[in-house]
């Protein structure tokens, strides 16, 4: 290949037609390369339950928005809802979903206002991969307001200061973005102590209560012989307290398989 540098700045490389269509090709094969290679870095954590009596299922950290095009589903994903017999979110009913999130957050989401779009949410994306399959709730609209309800009045305070407060914290939600995306539990559960899950007061009632619940019905299911994918907000799944941890303090065995 004929290669010449010019003098004068900026630096130049003069080629000829047919090796610059090359260069240009394998500048083009290189990029894309390096495109699959960030896309495949994205793999969120992801859990298969096993126990007595064949019983099988899995369980997913899911963020309820995401921005436009982040490549996160993989074919491990793919793999877990094809072998599932049902889909099971927080809430069963969009409508619900949607007045969830107008009304008060209690799980662990990004909200729009931080240039995330809901309705790219992991579990929609969910919803569309299971097909034909019965989705369930864990819990209703009613069933989540009335957490809020049931809570003293200095703690409803703070909670909806919290939600005011961490609504706008942009960084917050980029960090949990790309921890949630990695599949990177320690710092996922690291945020899952900050702002408001760092009040013991609220992060009893708001998470550790209703991930007890929740691992409660769903070793019910295991044991009734279905096959649940399980997919709730990503603060729900990770350390001591998550809901892998206390599958497996059920007799369930867990194994991270991406």
């Amino acid at each position: 290949m004929a290669l010449q540098l010019h003098s004068k700045s900026p630096l130049r490389l003069s080629l000829s037609k047919p090796t610059r269509c090359r260069f240009i090709l394998a500048l083009a094969l290189a990029l894309a390369a390096c495109g699959d290679d960030a896309d495949k870095a994205n793999r969120p954590a992801l859990w298969e339950v096993t126990g007595p009596g064949n019983a099988h299922g899995f369980v997913f950290g899911t963020v309820h928005a995401l921005p436009d095009g982040l490549a996160w589903k993989t074919p491990a994903i793919d793999a877990a809802v094809a072998r599932s017999d049902s889909l099971v979110l927080e809430i069963v009913d969009p409508a619900d979903e949607a007045a969830a999130r107008a009304a008060l957050t209690l799980s662990f989401a990004l909200e729009a206002n931080n240039g995330y779009e809901p309705a790219n949410g992991a579990d929609r994306a969910l919803r569309a991969a299971a097909g034909e399959r019965p989705v369930t709730g864990l819990e209703t609209l009613a069933g989540q307001l009335g957490l809020f309800d049931a809570l003293a009045p200095r703690e409803q305070r703070a909670l909806l200061e919290a939600v005011v407060a961490e609504g706008g914290d942009e960084d917050a939600s980029r960090r949990l973005i790309a921890a949630w995306a990695s599949g990177d539990v320690t710092a996922l559960d690291r945020l899952a102590h900050e702002g408001m899950m760092a009040n013991p007061r609220l992060r009893e009632p708001l998470l550790a209560a209703r991930n007890r619940a929740w691992a409660g019905q769903v070793a019910a299911m295991l044991r009734a012989g279905r096959r649940p994918f399980v997919a709730v907000g990503a603060a729900h799944v990770v350390g001591i307290d998550g809901l892998p941890a206390l599958l497996q303090a059920e007799g369930f065995e867990l194994r991270r398989v991406q």
